[in-house]
Parts: C-alpha cells; sequence; structure tokens
C-alpha cells in the first residue's frame, strides 16, 4: 500500500460565509408588526479525527479452539498497535454465537473478535492498518471533527450568527420605517449541536482489497439564529 507522504495538520478554513437571506420575511397576517426570519454562517472545516473499526472471526466445533484462535490474533494486533502512541484503542470486544446447519441443527460456534482504534493522525492510523494486514480486517473507517475542534468554533461562529441577525432586523426596520425594533424570541443553533460525522468508507474481509490510504475530507458547520421581532412605529 502506498501510504502519504504528508503528515496531515489539522486545519480550520477560516472563510465564513453567510446564507442568503429569505427575500420574503414572514410577516404575521393579523399583526403586520411581527416578523420572523433566519439567518445563517458556514465554515468549511477539514476532519481530524478518524475512527477505524477492525474484526477477526473464527468458526469451529470446539468453543475453545475458535475463542483461543480469535484471542490470539487479537493479542497479536494489539501489540502491533501499542507501538504506536498517536493510536488509541478504543475497544475491544469477543461475541460468541451458534452455528446452525440446514436442518437448523447446532454444528459449531463463530466467534468474533472486534478492535475499535482511534487516532487524530490520518498517516500514523494507516501505517497501523498496513501493519495489521492478514490478522484482522477493516470492516469500516469513519472521519469527523472532533468535539474539541468544534468547541473551539462555537463561539466565534455564534458572534458572526449573531452579528448577522443584528444587521437583518435593523435593515428589516428601516426598509419598513419603524423606529425600532423589540426581539420576541430567539433561537440559536451552534456547530456543536448541527454537525454529524461522515463515514469514509467501508471495507470487509470479503473485498480482499489494500488496507486503503485515510485521504482528508472536509465537511461545513454552521451556527444559525431563528427570531421573531416586532417593529415599534
Amino acid at each position: 500500500m502506498n501510504l502519504m507522504k504528508k503528515s496531515l495538520a489539522v486545519t480550520l478554513l477560516a472563510t465564513l460565509t453567510t446564507t442568503a437571506w429569505a427575500i420574503n420575511p414572514q410577516v404575521n397576517t393579523e399583526n403586520n408588526n411581527i416578523i420572523s426570519f433566519n439567518t445563517q454562517v458556514n465554515q468549511s472545516v477539514n476532519h481530524n479525527l478518524w475512527e477505524a473499526k477492525l474484526f477477526i472471526q473464527k468458526e469451529d466445533k470446539n468453543l475453545q479452539q475458535a475463542t483461543t484462535a480469535v484471542n490470539k490474533n487479537l493479542d497479536k494486533a494489539l501489540n502491533i498497535i501499542k507501538k504506536n502512541n498517536e493510536v488509541e484503542v478504543k475497544s475491544t470486544t469477543i461475541n460468541t454465537r451458534v452455528r446452525y446447519n440446514d436442518d437448523n441443527q447446532q454444528e459449531g460456534w463463530i466467534v468474533n473478535g472486534e478492535i475499535i482504534l482511534q487516532s487524530k493522525n490520518n498517516i500514523a492510523l494507516s501505517k497501523v492498518l498496513n501493519s495489521l494486514n492478514g490478522i484482522v480486517a477493516i470492516e469500516s473507517i469513519n472521519s469527523e471533527v472532533s468535539d474539541t475542534a468544534l468547541a473551539a468554533l462555537e463561539d466565534s461562529m455564534t458572534e458572526q450568527a449573531l452579528k448577522q441577525f443584528e444587521h437583518k432586523a435593523k435593515v428589516i426596520q428601516n426598509t419598513m420605517q419603524a423606529k425600532n425594533y423589540k426581539i420576541i424570541s430567539l433561537n440559536i443553533s451552534t456547530p456543536m449541536d448541527r454537525y454529524r460525522p461522515y463515514q469514509l468508507m467501508r471495507m470487509t474481509a470479503a473485498d480482499n482489497a489494500e488496507t486503503p490510504i485515510l485521504g482528508q475530507q472536509k465537511t461545513t458547520i454552521n451556527a444559525r439564529v431563528d427570531a421573531t421581532i416586532q417593529l415599534i412605529k
């Protein structure tokens, strides 16, 4: 497998873009001094956290032999993983179930072992996955923006969204020739509220593919303000 040659630096793209305002704000027909509208700011952010789910499966008529085989591979994999301090083992589990034949009679056991890895360095994780080739298989790989990175952006994006709200409220006030306005309701949705992870790729042992190079993914996060104001004539 060809590994990425450049180390990933977590980069938060600082370009903010403002979603276009609604052309026709919602006006309460019973009281035309009450207007509802929204404003939103968006920011493109590089993913900086990767998670890989690995597995090993053994089938045998003897439960102990199947379990021993799975444990042996899991221990071998964990010893390799521990050599890289940039890759964290989040969890390891073993599940056992009965294997049935076509007549629905028990004929053996199926034992599954699972390891979940997490890393903030996609190059380090790629190297570890490459070294585990033939020991465990890759079930899935996910990338996302870490909670720490989102929290660092939350205050600035919320501030930007509120500034846009104030600007739009003033535009509406001036356009409607009102002396001032009063906030009736204000709801703020932050990046931490709205962000969801992204599944980078999915592979199984049946794919017989090389260990993947973990690329750089991006996502767009946003902060939004939904507001209702009353114009003071």
